[in-house]
């Protein structure tokens, strides 16, 4: 509110003021059980608002959050980890919490962890990556809509269905999804040049019968 935004004059003062009390307010209902607080404090640390980066604090915060059940704290610890790229040995802490998230049928969760899957990462059976894809659009994730809409326009462990492929990347575009939107693209142009190509041959079909 006192950043600038919304018309109202910029007091950074003021803004780390408010933004003092509320971080405050944050840690008390997270050491007093709250997931949801804990959580939010991961992502100040994490991303450095109104506090310095502290990837240990960020850690810490995710830790607790996830410990009290919340999925959203269960991925984003696992991203963290996830970034900086564990050996296949070092990869047990990011698929402790992907799984756990997945498992709670968190969107981002079973769309990390299917990609995880899809690369082989830490052993994984890229097979395996289906169902996850499938459950990650159940709930409405659009990654997830892209990396199936891409499985099943390549026929890759799914029987090949460009309409099916069309319809998921279509759905992920609506949702602003630049990755499902690339997609939706790429098929779209593919359906083109094949309608061209089919038109064409009709044409010389119908040219050479003729004499």
């Amino acid at each position: 509110m006192y950043t600038g935004r919304y018309g109202v004059v910029q007091d950074l003062e003021q803004a780390q003021f408010w933004a003092d009390r509320a971080i405050s307010g944050l840690e008390k209902k997270a050491r007093d059980g709250s997931a949801s607080a804990a959580k939010t404090l991961g992502r100040i640390y994490r991303d450095g608002e109104f506090r310095p980066p502290d990837r240990q604090k960020s850690e810490s915060w995710f830790i607790r959050s996830a410990s009290l059940g919340d999925a959203g704290a269960m991925h984003d610890l696992a991203q963290m980890l996830l970034a900086d790229e564990p050996s296949e040995k070092g990869g047990k802490g990011v698929l402790k919490w992907l799984s756990l998230a997945a498992k709670a049928e968190h969107g981002g969760a079973l769309t990390t962890l299917a990609r995880l899957h899809l690369k082989n990462r830490f052993g994984l059976d890229p097979k395996a990556s289906v169902d996850l894809l499938k459950r990650g659009v159940a709930v409405g994730h659009p990654g997830a809509m892209e990396e199936l809409g891409r499985l099943y326009a390549e026929g890759k462990f799914v029987e090949q269905d460009r309409a099916k492929a069309l319809e998921l990347a279509s759905k992920g575009a609506d949702r602003g999804h630049q990755g499902s939107s690339r997609l939706l693209k790429a098929l779209e142009d593919v359906a083109s040049a094949d309608s061209s190509e089919n038109a064409s041959r009709s044409l010389n079909q119908d040219t050479s019968g003729k004499g």
